[in-house]
């Protein structure tokens, strides 16, 4: 069985609720939804990476693949 690299009570910052990404959002001035699609990209693509086992390319392969 293969463990992922962080177990969920070591992970360093939970996954952020909804508001809480619009709210940071907000925050740094990004308001067109091409940025607000590519920031919850790469905060999805952390979370994949900090739970799998998967390389950056992998992770990227496995978004695109998604969307």
């Amino acid at each position: 069985m293969v463990k992922p690299k962080n177990s969920v009570n070591s992970a360093p910052n939970p996954t952020p609720r909804a508001s809480e990404i619009h709210a940071a959002l907000g925050k740094r001035g990004i308001a067109r939804v091409d940025e607000r699609s590519k920031f919850a990209s790469n905060l999805l693509g952390r979370e994949i990476r900090a739970f799998t086992d998967l390389s950056n390319e992998e992770a990227d392969r496995l978004l695109t693949s998604v969307a």
